[in-house]
């Protein structure tokens, strides 16, 4: 099943507290994105920061990052309900779920733009959630790519 949920991307940490606050009263969850400056072009705050915030919602955590089975022990500690990450992160996708299967969070896949949604016959088929970005990851207010729902079909 489809369904929308607010994604805070923010460099600084009071900014992700005051969105988290913000969005709790109409969302059941909010993703948070950390970008690492390498996979994409933008920089979040560093998923650390994390720990020092009382969740008052439950998060999803989008790593938009090279390596994401470094950042899942944190995730597994600040409760992420569902952690995705990359297809085309540097580690392989079976690598990288084989390190998640020992956490308790869900287990999410993204496919950037330029991926085509068929690369996922390939990898182990695992996955509680696929996310297809309609935008090139990295930073808030890119043009949204018009053929991204064709994908949903597929």
């Amino acid at each position: 099943m489809a369904s929308i949920i607010p994604a805070i991307l923010e460099q600084d940490i009071r900014e992700v507290e005051r969105k988290l606050n913000l969005v709790k009263n109409f969302a059941d969850v909010a993703q948070i994105d950390i970008c690492d400056g390498r996979f994409a072009d933008g920089k979040t705050i560093n998923i650390e920061e994390l720990k020092n915030i009382k969740m008052q919602i439950d998060v999803e955590i989008h790593l938009m990052v090279e390596k994401p089975t470094a950042y899942f022990e944190t995730c597994q500690k600040i409760k992420a309900k569902r952690v995705f990450w990359h297809y085309e992160a540097e580690q392989s996708v079976d690598e990288a779920m084989l390190a998640a299967r020992k956490f308790s969070f869900k287990k999410g896949i993204t496919l950037s733009p330029q991926t085509n949604i068929s690369v996922l016959k390939k990898s182990c088929g695992c996955f509680d959630a696929v996310m297809l970005m309609g935008v090139i990851p990295g930073a808030q207010g890119r043009e949204f790519i018009a053929d991204t729902p064709d994908k949903i079909s597929e």
